[in-house]
């Protein structure tokens, strides 16, 4: 035992400072080649994210290579001279190599099997082949012989590395991901700043946003992004999958970390509500109930693109709810009123919406000028009062949706 502890305080320095500058890898080729961001603010005290980053990923390395090694040990164990056949060994290496294999068809990559199986085979072959130097050898040649069994098994465990880039952006990823840096599917809580972030690229490129919020901060809670960075420095990085350009890029946003919380969902079967408004005057003219040509046109879009989410997601809807909001003017005709209009406005909607989609069960509600979202002054002009009040004109769509 007091052999083991000085062995480790004569080596635990360098197996530091090899952990951190692993480390120092993986958090790099993370940000650099996998996210490609950087986020300012990490301090020198933060350091400590290298060892465990070098860690988690030690881990998942490891037990995918010593998975090839049990394999290739397993069943080519009895060619070693020295070594009798184990029936034992051999099964170990048929349901390795088995393993292997699964993974391999699954990602559809056949390195993913031949790489850390390679890899094993130039490892083994040296205990297996390479005999002992006699007694009386000069130094030197021990030295060099040394020297090039350290290289070639430093070659053997980093040729899958090599070999199947794509394995080492994943074992980085899921490493990123179980410290907590990285949260897939999750949803986010926003400060003000950062909403107004987010309502700049909704703005900018026209999509929608899957958030559902108070009526005085619609945009609090968005739902099913991919959070790429979070915890450490001064940025968060921010994906949200299904809103892709023209080339399929999903659309990613950065964030000030201090504004941003993860919202943790109870579990995958919970449902989640996806938001979407639309103005008024983007559906309707002035005063009236019927659907404009360009709000025929929003709608399709707006049921593709929660197609194109059903699809993604693997999630069902399972209720649709169509609200229809007015802002505070009064309607001016007689026997109406801002509730009415209103609700004249959702059942428009909903009517649609079933045409498009008969499976969907909807529900329409009025809510008239009760929930304003807008702040304006009564002391504006008429003109520029009712371009401030646009935002409450407005018919709000929640879709509902479970796991399947």
């Amino acid at each position: 035992m007091k052999y083991l502890f000085d062995l480790f305080k004569a080596h635990a320095a360098t197996v530091l400072q090899i952990t951190i500058c692993v480390g120092v890898f993986v958090v790099f080729a993370y940000w650099a080649f996998i996210i490609n961001f950087f986020p300012a603010g990490i301090t020198l005290s933060e350091s400590l994210l290298f060892v465990f980053a070098a860690l988690m990923f030690g881990l998942f390395y490891s037990l995918w290579y010593l998975m090839a090694v049990a394999a290739v040990h397993g069943l080519f164990h009895w060619r070693a001279s020295q070594t009798k056949f184990d029936g034992g060994l051999f099964i170990i290496g048929i349901a390795t190599a088995g393993m292997l294999g699964a993974a391999a068809w699954s990602s559809q990559n056949v390195m993913v099997l031949v790489a850390p199986l390679l890899g094993a085979l130039i490892l083994l072959m040296i205990p297996w082949y390479w005999r002992p130097l006699p007694r009386g050898t000069p130094s030197g040649q021990v030295r060099r012989r040394e020297r090039d069994k350290a290289l070639i098994t430093l070659t053997a465990i980093i040729l899958p590395l090599i070999f199947v880039p794509e394995i080492t952006s994943k074992l980085i990823s899921n490493s990123m991901q179980r410290l907590g840096f990285r949260q897939m599917d999750v949803s986010v809580s926003l400060d003000a700043a950062n909403q107004k972030i987010i309502k700049g690229v909704v703005d900018e490129f026209d999509i929608k946003l899957h958030s559902c919020g108070s009526n005085k901060n619609p945009e609090q809670i968005v739902h099913h992004v991919n959070v790429l960075w979070h915890g450490l420095g001064e940025r968060t990085l921010i994906e949200m999958p299904f809103h892709a350009d023209a080339s399929g890029s999903p659309y990613q946003v950065e964030l000030n970390r201090s504004g941003v919380n993860i919202v943790r969902r109870p579990g995958s079967q919970a449902s989640i509500p996806l938001c979407f408004s639309l103005g008024n005057d983007l559906l309707f003219d002035t005063y009236a109930s019927t659907l404009t040509l360009e709000g025929i046109t929003a709608l399709t879009t707006l049921l593709e693109n929660v197609k194109v989410y059903e699809k993604h997601s693997e999630r069902l809807i399972t209720a649709v709810s169509v609200t229809g909001h007015s802002d505070r003017v009064p309607v001016s005709s007689a026997n109406d009123s801002n509730q009415k209009l209103s609700r004249r406005r959702a059942e428009s909607v909903a009517e649609h919406l079933k045409a498009l989609r008969p499976d969907l069960h909807l529900s329409v509600k009025a809510a008239g000028s009760q929930t304003p979202v807008s702040s304006c002054s009564n002391s504006l002009s008429k003109g520029e009062l009712n371009e401030c009040l646009a935002i409450d004109r407005r018919v709000e769509i929640v879709i509902q949706t479970k796991a399947k």
